[in-house]
């Protein structure tokens, strides 16, 4: 086969057209890396192995850019490289940023944890389901979850004092905002201490 012409084509790609009718894009740098020319001969042997080379770079740089967004557990990544890549190379990628410390799934699930425990303040159900959710390892979650001596009390009270106060106001506001804990993730005798408490010390201030 040989290259008729070459097209620069948007976000970095450029256009090999060959002798047989057919068009491929390939990564512009993997293009001029090669010295790929106008009338020059590729084998299909050649022409696969540039192919694979487009790919791998791209989802290189996909995964860059991902991970200069934010955080990503190994999952998370491969599965969001698989969108525009093979599965096959969406793992070497993903291994590969693992290699070089870019992704680390013990890290990431513990700082993940400390947000949505602290920041987020979610319970703890909710944090394992957000952590299974972003592909993290049973065994790991457990792990991890096991290190933190968790109370649920101080962040059931925040919320009980801030997001949900105006709620708090009937029976049935009250049940919403029990109902909408126990989707934070938090267990239903925490909660009802927590509303327990908070009511009385209205009662108590109201008096």
């Amino acid at each position: 086969m040989v290259i008729v012409e070459l097209h620069p084509r948007r976000k970095h790609l450029t256009a090999l057209v060959l002798d047989n009718g057919e068009t491929v894009p390939l990564d512009t740098a993997v293009v001029s890396e090669n010295g790929l020319r106008a009338g020059m001969e590729v084998s299909a042997a050649l022409l696969e192995g540039l192919k694979e080379a487009s790919e791998t770079r791209r989802a290189k740089e996909k995964a860059l850019w991902l991970l200069s967004m934010r955080d990503h557990s190994q999952s998370e990544l491969i599965h969001k490289l698989s969108r525009t890549c093979s599965r096959e190379t969406a793992e070497a990628v993903a291994g590969r940023m693992e290699e070089v410390g870019l992704v680390n799934d013990q890290s990431y699930a513990r700082r993940l944890a400390g947000d949505m425990l602290h920041i987020r303040k979610f319970g703890m159900s909710r944090v394992r389901a957000e952590l299974r959710q972003k592909g993290i390892d049973r065994e790991l979650i457990d792990e991890i979850l096991e290190e933190i001596e968790d109370d649920p009390l101080p962040r059931i009270r925040s919320l009980l004092e801030g997001k949900y106060q105006k709620s708090l106001s009937d029976e049935k506001g009250i049940a919403r905002v029990t109902a909408a804990l126990a989707r934070r993730g938090f267990q239903y005798g925490d909660i009802k201490a927590a509303l327990r408490e908070y009511i009385d010390m209205e009662q108590e201030f109201d008096e």
